[in-house]
């Protein structure tokens, strides 16, 4: 058995909230925070770990690591879980049960994997005190958590009876109520935390059974949520201290006093009268019920509460099955934002929805959107500036203002109607693996149609990038200039996109350095989300965007195996790969580059997702000449080279002719058992296997070839290369 290196402690979190619940353990005294998925590891004594139970608004469930356990077989899982001393986090009498998550090669299912860890529990509290603690999985004092990361096991126990997002105060919910953290969390993400203190206002107005108006209710008034009658509380855990529990609770009760009087004016309303029953009933149990004014009114009779002239809007509006049959989401959405911008001057608004088409049809410019899950499901968190210039448009369709083309009424003739069709039934089948993938940004286009020879990348369901292939010589170019005004009339149409948030790219077909070159120089950067992360991309100086959508795969891999391991990141361009391996717990990383400015650009991917450069440090060098002198060894190198390049001193780079050399320098900096993952999309592309021996190279290009981008397979190459025998 060894010591968890992950940290002493562990809260569980939904996805993409994981930065929120970082600062917000940071700002409670854990130390060595680390975000991992769904979730975030640190240390601290106990009175750290009160602290969040006490005051996380963020957080579902704090598990206390105990230990972490070989778990390649069902032997080794209950060896490593029987030699856990039980005894100090549990008596023989208290009624526990086993979660399990995870898997590997001889550990498939979790209730096998629970049956296990239950059996050795047992018997490690049987042999000591011949007693055998009851299981119970309803009503557990004591839950043991089990999650397989390969070959080993980490064990932990929740120290706290129920969910922490379950506050205590929402006895009775509407039919699609929010869960109480990502409630919280809309609002902080809002910046509603610094906006009350200035005198800002809060707004629901369709508050439903009033989770949001209740939780901005108790941020503002300094209310811990571990306070509120009915709350999460201890359980049976053996090492709970009640002198330190019974202070932090006499603190949260003076902050309380003190804080109620800061609350602001906030407002909730609900076309329901019986939500609005409910909501005054959950705010008099949140003991918050003085200070909120819930009422029965139509959102199209919403005002500003009296007296308060700026504010936050916090909206979850019905969608889908919670609209009624005569209603439209186009129209509701519609009025929504018309309604916003006439009697909400200088507001901010932050809404929840399903889809990001929803936001769009709001007719405003959204300031942010993020992904975010309540209850599993993705869902799209977008923000809105209610500033005079931020005018507000109703849907209409035409694109292409910016490249000279006259925006259409409704593209017409066959040609037009067939890549209509096609872009329809495209986005239509990928709607349910994006939705099931929280994937925002993707391809929905790559030249299906012959006439049509464009690649069509959304970005966060807000923005569109058009990529047209150089036509052949034979076709007329005045008949492909007419097809490609017909392409931007459809596709704002049917992507229910702004047109201009469209942006075109013409593809030629270049050589040498020119394919790199700058094609604008506007500096304009926006923000868009995969998964958790969050990365700046450039829609009009660059060939490229910042980001490339097709090795999401290959991100994901590099995030799987970092884990605890040194990364090295050749040729890092904006560093994506290098955050995916940070997220994924690697100890260190490298990020190499010839451009000081693509190092730029990494370095704000780094500090936009909460990673220090001093741990993940940015080195400015040519990458063949840098693994000449560096000495250092890692355990996984990621490796994407340009198809050509020069460098300062004219020395040229051609990945055909020179990656038999380049992969050699880098295995040289691997670590034994290390791997070496190779990609390139040069589509001419030869692997030469041959000069490598003994090397083994695997080729799993077709292993990370995104469904998105599954019509054109040639788009990447990609190996995996370690030494002889590992």
């Amino acid at each position: 058995m060894k010591s968890a290196e992950y940290g002493s402690w562990f809260a569980t979190v939904p996805l993409a909230m994981e930065g929120l619940l970082a600062e917000e353990i940071r700002n409670l005294g854990g130390t060595d925070v680390r975000e991992c998925q769904a979730g975030v590891s640190f240390n601290g004594p106990l009175r750290v770990a009160y602290r969040v139970l006490m005051w996380s608004r963020l957080a579902s469930r704090l598990l206390h690591h105990l230990a972490v356990v070989p778990g390649a077989t069902r032997d080794a899982l209950y060896r490593g879980a029987y030699s856990v001393d039980w005894m100090k986090h549990m008596s023989e009498t208290c009624p526990f049960m086993v979660k399990a998550t995870g898997s590997n090669e001889a550990l498939h299912y979790s209730e096998f994997i629970a049956q296990v860890v239950k059996d050795a529990v047992v018997d490690r509290i049987r042999a000591c005190t011949g007693g055998r603690p009851p299981v119970d999985i309803r009503n557990p004092g004591i839950t043991v958590h089990c999650r397989i990361n390969r070959e080993e096991a980490v064990l932990a126990v929740d120290i706290c009876s129920g969910v922490l997002h379950r506050r205590g105060y929402r006895a009775q919910q509407g039919s699609a109520p929010l869960r109480e953290n990502v409630a919280a969390a809309m609002v902080i993400r809002a910046g509603w935390p610094d906006a009350f203190p200035a005198g800002a206002g809060l707004v629901d107005p369709m508050c439903g059974a009033g989770t949001i108006a209740i939780e901005a209710a108790l941020i503002a008034g300094d209310i811990a949520p571990g306070i509120v009658p009915g709350a999460a509380g201890l359980n049976a855990w053996k090492g709970h201290n009640a002198t330190e529990w019974m202070e932090e609770v006499e603190e949260a009760t003076l902050r309380r006093r003190a804080g109620v009087k800061n609350i602001p004016a906030i407002t909730g309303s609900d076309r329901d009268p019986e939500l609005i029953g409910f909501a005054q009933k959950n705010a008099a149990r949140a003991q918050v019920e003085y200070a909120i004014r819930f009422e029965c009114r139509d959102i199209m009779d919403v005002e500003p509460p009296e007296g308060v002239s700026t504010g936050l809007i916090a909206a979850n509006p019905p969608y889908g099955r919670r609209l009624n049959p005569q209603e439209s989401i186009e129209e509701l959405y519609g009025q929504l934002g018309s309604l916003w911008v006439s009697r909400f001057p200088n507001w901010k608004v932050v809404m929840i929805t399903d889809e990001a088409s929803n936001a769009r049809a709001v007719g405003l410019r959204a300031s942010r959107i993020n992904t975010i899950y309540n209850g599993g499901i993705p869902c799209v968190l977008a923000q809105f500036d209610l500033t005079p210039d931020n005018e507000y448009r109703p849907y209409r369709s035409g694109a292409g203002r910016r490249y000279g083309l006259e925006p259409m009424a409704r593209a017409r003739g066959s040609e037009a109607e067939a890549f209509r069709n096609r872009l329809t039934k495209n986005r239509a089948a990928l709607r349910g693996w994006l939705k099931r993938s929280g994937i925002t940004c993707y391809r929905v286009y790559d030249a299906d149609l012959p006439n049509f020879a464009i690649a069509i990348d959304v970005y966060d369901e807000r923005w569109c990038v058009v990529q047209e292939y150089a036509p052949p010589a034979s076709i007329d170019p005045v008949k492909a200039n007419d097809r490609m005004h017909e392409a931007l009339a459809v596709i704002p149409e049917v992507l229910t996109l702004d047109p201009d948030c469209i942006y075109l790219k013409r593809r030629a077909r270049q050589k040498g350095a020119a394919q790199y070159g700058k094609s604008g120089d506007r500096g304009q950067f926006d923000e868009i989300s995969e998964g958790k992360y969050r990365f700046l991309v450039n829609f009009t100086d660059y060939l490229d965007t910042g980001i490339f959508l097709d090795h999401r795969p290959i991100r994901s891999r590099i995030e799987s195996m970092a884990h605890g391991r040194s990364f090295l990141n050749l040729f890092c361009y904006t560093g994506t790969a290098t955050v995916y391996a940070a997220g994924g717990g690697a100890r260190f990383t490298r990020s190499v580059d010839a451009s000081g400015t693509y190092l730029g650009w990494t370095e704000s991917n780094l500090r936009r997702n909460g990673f220090d450069t001093r741990r993940h440090p940015l080195i400015h060098s040519d990458c063949m000449e840098w693994l000449n002198t560096d000495t250092d060894r890692y355990d996984l190198i990621f490796c994407d080279p340009p198809t050509h390049s020069v460098s300062k001193d004219r020395r040229a780079f051609n990945v055909q002719k020179d990656h038999v050399a380049l992969i050699l320098k880098a295995m040289r900096r691997l670590n034994r058992n290390g791997i070496m993952i190779f990609s390139t999309n040069f589509r001419k592309f030869r692997m030469d296997s041959s000069s490598l021996a003994p090397l083994i190279v695997r080729d799993i290009t077709k292993e990370t070839i995104p469904r998105d981008f599954q019509r054109n397979p040639r788009i990447h190459g990609c190996w995996l290369i370690s030494a002889a025998g590992e």
